[in-house]
């Protein structure tokens, strides 16, 4: 049969698309090309082309039209060719000829700017190579838009009147625009200052002018835009850089009003007069401004103005000063109308006020926060201010200190930011109402530099002088560094409570070091001498004594207090302590601090401080052992000697850190709510508080979860941690850090690896199975709670994650069965002494972080009590002497009666022994008590069988029937086993399997030709693909089984042959194989022939053809109904609808 009717043949079938993929595989396999394919030789490519190339943007399409010859199915591909490379596009499947080709082609986004050869490549399936064609610069890639300068738009560009209908041109600099695919300029316009646009004309040669009538959109804010084009659509603009006005008739003034000068002002100098005009129809040509000396007869042109805003600049020097002149502003329009503005009347004043700088005065020394003083006066229109202003650079450069604008003129000059020694130029500059301005300047030199001294050096810390008595009070003299100390520069003065307040002793007096003073002034421990020398720029240094005593005479002793530490404390490392001490008369020597470790017989120095306030650093580390107890205290010793201490005792030293366990967090899992405990401990000063905190970043981070500050009943330091982590969340950490009575941390403890499962377990609906409502259930009896085990699942389920409940009142209230059961799926529960007809049972299921979910009976059971006998059992068959073969199918029957459950509501269990009763093996459970059940007989062997019948009441009694007498279960003899030989012809062979081989190793099945062969092809029916063998190499196709077809090819003539059985021993059921829609290789299970039809009995009606092949002529053969199907051969059959063959 040739190929082309055999195409014809395969169409019958409903899938001819698996036709094409069976032959298009064949073809493959087979030696010669089959006759309907041909390569392709010719490509044909009518856009786009060397010529008529295509411009594009990267990212963007563009369509290649095309034809090809060939025959069959094949492949399209496209590219773009440059100096850098191949740049694959897109690759078509496509049924050959192609006539009219069309491909839409998308530039990827990367795609360089350039031009690119176009290739169109094509290739039947079954062409070795593919046929190309080239079309040399087909595609110019363009991503960049053209050049343009700003401000190329000349003409309009602000400030035109063109009139509607005139022709007017607009220009632009042609060469300021740059492409080198450039497709032209568009032209448009727009009335609303570029809000919205209107296209004057597009596609424009770049020749930098274009003749417009103006168009009828009259407004006065009015633009041009200029746009350049390139050959792939980039774009680029200028627009007018102002508005221009587009006017019809105007027979309307324009509107104009003088902003500057203001009626009645003063001018003079050179004054810049303003003015505001507008024509909302042909807009402002001109603004012209005018003055007049003799009240509006005469008028002299000051200027014109051509643009917004409207200004000229005035010189009012050839005018006399006191002079009343009007001033005015005349508008000219589009069209030539005019309007003039009011006049306003203004006085000139040229004259330049009068000014004097009275401070500071010349070549004077300032510093500080300087005021800066001047008088000015202008008998005319009067001083409008005074601006003050200084200059470090002889006055090339000023810098305003400020401005005053009444009298007195004044401002206030801070010289910090300026440098020592610099010499400055202060001048005052006054202006008047006519803003004409006089100055007057002095020279000055900057010190911010205070007097300096090193210090006072009597009275001396701690001092103790007597009022009446006299005293050298003494200090290092002060230096200056301009040398400007004034002649007596020193002041003195006393404090008697620590520097806030002051009283002069002395002033003027010389900078010698010393001053002789008989003491006067009130007793005070807190007394203080300041010294202060001042210098000619004003600046004021200071020098101030430590504290020392005046007194008059002492008769009491000091107190003290100490503080820092309390009887009883526990301390630790380094501890501050403090004291309190005063003397009203002689006042404080010193304040010595020590501690005793031998309750106060021993002291030993910490250390001593002569000044208030009174302080030392105790190391408990030095000379103390941990755990000691001790004693503290403060010594303070008065002016005259007397001493007085302040004690603390208890005081416990703990320089010892405590410790920590954190307890094992179960199964490292975290769930939503978790109870973190540790346990902790310290000898000596306790357990302050164990702080917990967890990271989610290998310990980088930490966040706190809680603190506990005492143990639990068991001894453990715990917080309950509402989990704020999202649901598995991995590589968690937790820690525990305790604190003792002294503030010293443990190392923390950490437990690593931890997991938040937050998730509880799944449990579904009805999962609970018995009881589920209605049941009832005696009390006393024992029951069975079933549910369904594979209904829970969870990842962390754990070994006993299961605990069940009963509720007598429907569920308001629960009371625990069992708890830590396995998920089994059945508790064996003896019913409680309880009655009630509103009984639930709940299911509970736990998992390893805690999570929980439950089900409970979906309606009310009842518990009663009742006494009630076991019900009576029959077994009808087998009832002894029966003989059955494994895998048969058996019906026991019985009889089973109870005297108060209803027959129906009896349970019914079904059990066989094979050894005379000794042991029982379940058959059935919970089954419907009707009387029946059809068993399958197992696959054992005995002569001693019985079949035992167990029946249930309601209460849970139990009563039971056994065969009277053994039956037999015999298995039948296996079959032998059968050699079968398949022969196979050099080439291509269809081949099947004849017996269910023993072992389906390819390797094995095909050993007796392993020498010979070539390849192996096998075709998946059910998924529609191909797996191979081929020796030595790398293969998909590992097993060859019974009922499929398969593609050997070997080099010479030979044969394998295949070890194995017809049927498989029971139970096993004989095979059966599935065909599906569509093409099926099969195989032919058979040791002798038989007819297609038979073969294929169970497929009647869904079957439409069969194919054989012939090795000898390696040609396919249809298959007819009556013909015979061969031991050895594999067959192509065509199926219309599912369904299976049993051979």
């Amino acid at each position: 049969m040739s190929a082309q009717s055999l195409t014809k043949s395969f169409k019958k079938a409903r899938r001819a698309v698996a036709v094409v993929a069976v032959l298009a595989l064949l073809a493959a396999l087979l030696p010669a090309v089959p006759a309907w394919a041909a390569d392709v030789t010719t490509i044909n490519i009518s856009n786009p082309t060397s010529t008529s190339p295509k411009y594009v943007k990267a990212g963007e399409t563009f369509t290649v039209q095309y034809t090809t010859d060939g025959q069959g199915t094949g492949y399209v591909r496209f590219s773009l060719v440059n100096a850098t490379g191949t740049r694959e596009l897109a690759v078509d499947q496509v049924t050959f000829p192609v006539t009219s080709g069309s491909k839409v082609l998308t530039v990827p986004a990367d795609m360089a700017d350039g031009t690119y050869d176009l290739k169109v490549e094509a290739r039947e399936q079954y062409q070795a190579n593919w046929y190309p064609t080239t079309v040399n610069g087909a595609v110019i890639v363009d991503s960049t838009p053209p050049s343009i300068t700003a401000s190329t738009l000349t003409s309009p560009n602000g400030g035109e009147n063109w009139k509607v209908g005139t022709s007017q041109n607009i220009t632009w600099r042609s060469t300021d625009i740059s492409d080198d695919n450039l497709k032209g300029i568009n032209l448009y316009y727009s009335t609303d200052g570029g809000a919205n646009w209107t296209l004057i004309e597009g596609n424009k040669t770049n020749d930098g002018t274009y003749s417009w009538t103006v168009p009828g959109a009259i407004s006065t804010n009015c633009k041009v835009k200029i746009e350049a084009e390139d050959m792939a659509g980039n774009k680029v603009s200028d627009v007018s850089d102002g508005t221009f006005t587009i006017y019809g008739v105007d027979n309307s003034a324009p509107t104009v009003s003088l902003t500057a000068p203001a009626n009645n002002a003063w001018v003079g100098g050179t004054y810049s007069v303003t003015a505001n005009a507008s024509d909302s129809e042909s807009g402002i040509a001109s603004v012209r401004f005018e003055y007049s000396t003799d009240n509006g007869s005469n008028w002299t042109t000051i200027g014109t103005a051509t643009s917004s805003p409207y200004s000229v600049s005035w010189s009012t020097a050839s005018i006399a000063d006191g002079a009343t002149v009007l001033v005015r502003a005349t508008a000219t329009n589009g069209v030539g109308v005019t309007k003039t503005s009011d006049p306003v009347t203004v006085r000139i004043d040229n004259s330049a006020p009068t000014v004097s700088l009275t401070a500071p005065a010349n070549n004077a020394w300032v510093g500080g926060t300087y005021t800066v003083t001047a008088d000015a006066s202008d008998s005319e229109s009067g001083i409008a201010s005074v601006r003050f202003e200084y200059s470090t650079d002889n006055g090339s450069n000023w810098t305003t200190i400020g401005t005053a604008t009444s009298s007195p003129y004044s401002v206030s000059w801070s010289t910090a930011s300026i440098a020592d020694g610099t010499t400055v130029l202060v001048r005052a500059t006054a202006t008047n109402n006519a803003g004409v301005e006089a100055s007057d300047t002095r020279t000055v030199t900057v010190d911010n530099s205070a007097p300096s001294s090193t210090g006072v050096t009597a009275p001396a810390a701690g001092a103790v002088w007597k009022i009446g008595t006299t005293q050298e009070i003494k200090w290092n003299p002060f230096t200056d560094a301009k040398n400007n100390l004034l002649p007596n520069p020193i002041t003195i003065k006393l404090s008697t409570d620590g520097g806030t307040n002051w009283t002069t002793i002395a002033a003027n007096e010389a900078n010698d070091g010393t001053y002789t003073w008989v003491v006067s002034g009130v007793p005070s421990q807190n007394c203080k001498i300041k010294i202060e020398a001042t210098d000619t720029a004003g600046n004021t240094g200071e020098a101030v004594s430590d504290e020392f005593t005046i007194w008059g005479q002492d008769t009491s002793g000091p107190t003290v207090a100490l503080s820092g530490v309390n009887n009883n404390d526990k301390v630790k490392g380094t501890v501050t302590l403090n004291a309190t001490a005063s003397d009203s008369e002689s006042g404080i020597a010193r304040v010595k601090f020590e501690y005793s470790t031998d309750n106060g017989s021993n002291w030993t120095n910490i250390g001593t401080d002569t000044s208030s306030p009174y302080s030392v650093n105790w190391d408990t580390t030095s000379g103390i052992a941990n755990g000691t107890t001790v004693m503290v205290r403060a010594v303070a010793t008065n002016g005259v000697g007397a001493e007085v201490a302040d004690v603390r005792t208890g005081i416990l030293v703990d320089n010892s850190p405590p410790s920590v366990t954190l307890q094992q967090i179960p199964n490292n899992l975290i769930g939503a709510t978790c109870t973190i405990k540790a346990d902790a401990s310290d000898n000596e000063s306790g357990i302050a508080s164990v702080k917990f905190q967890y990271s989610t970043d290998n310990g980088n981070t930490w966040s706190d979860i809680g603190t506990a500050t005492a143990p639990n009943a068991e001894g453990y330091y715990h917080v309950t941690w509402n989990v704020p982590l999202a649901d598995g969340t991995t590589g968690v950490q937790v820690r525990a850090t305790a604190v003792n009575g002294v503030g010293l941390e443990s190392a923390p403890s950490t437990a690593t690896g931890l997991t938040v499962d937050k998730t509880p377990p799944s449990i579904k609906t009805n999962t609970l199975a018995s009881p589920n409502g209605n049941e009832r259930w005696a009390r006393g009896s024992k029951q069975s709670i079933t549910w369904t085990s594979g209904d829970i699942t969870d990842n962390h389920l754990g070994a006993t994650p299961v605990s069940l409940y009963y509720s007598t009142d429907g569920g308001a209230n629960w009371t625990p069965i069992a708890a830590d059961e396995t998920n089994d799926g059945t508790y064996d529960w003896v019913v409680p002494a309880v009655i009630s007809d509103k009984c639930r049972v709940k299911i509970e299921v736990r998992d390893q972080a805690g999570n929980v979910a439950s089900d409970i009976s979906d309606a009310d059971f009842t518990i009663y009590a009742v006494e009630q006998s076991a019900p009576d059992v029959t077994v009808n068959s087998p009832n002894g002497g029966e003989s059955y073969t494994p895998g048969s199918s058996v019906v026991i029957t019985w009889t089973a009666a109870d005297d108060t459950t209803p027959r129906a509501d009896l349970k019914v269990d079904l059990y066989y022994s094979t050894d005379g009763g000794a042991t029982w093996t379940a058959i059935a459970t919970n089954e419907a008590n009707d009387g029946a059940y059809a068993w399958t007989v197992p696959s054992v062997s005995s002569s001693n069988c019985l079949v035992k019948v167990e029946a249930r009441d309601a209460v849970g009694n139990v009563g039971y029937d056994i065969s009277d007498r053994t039956f037999s279960i015999n298995a039948p003899a296996t079959p032998p086993a059968e050699v079968n030989t398949v022969a196979l012809k050099a080439g291509w062979n269809l081949v099947s399997l004849p017996l269910i081989p023993k072992e389906p190793a390819i390797d094995t099945v095909l050993a007796g030709v392993y020498g010979n062969l070539d390849t192996v092809w096998g075709y998946d029916t059910t998924t529609g693909t191909w797996s191979s063998y081929a020796p030595g190499a790398p293969s998909t196709l590992t097993q060859m089984r019974d009922g499929r077809g398969y593609w050997v090819k070997v080099n010479n003539d030979c044969s394998f042959a295949v070890d194995g059985v017809v049927l498989p021993m029971p139970p096993q059921v004989p095979p059966s194989y599935e065909l599906v829609p569509g093409w099926n290789l099969i195989g032919f299970k058979s040791t002798v022939p038989k007819k297609a039809s038979e073969y294929l009995a169970a497929m009647a009606g869904k079957y439409t053809v069969i194919y054989g092949f012939d090795a000898a002529t390696q040609r396919f053969q249809q298959v007819l109904a009556d013909d015979n199907l061969q031991p050895g051969k594999g067959y192509w059959v065509a199926v219309t609808d599912s369904g299976r063959i049993y051979p």
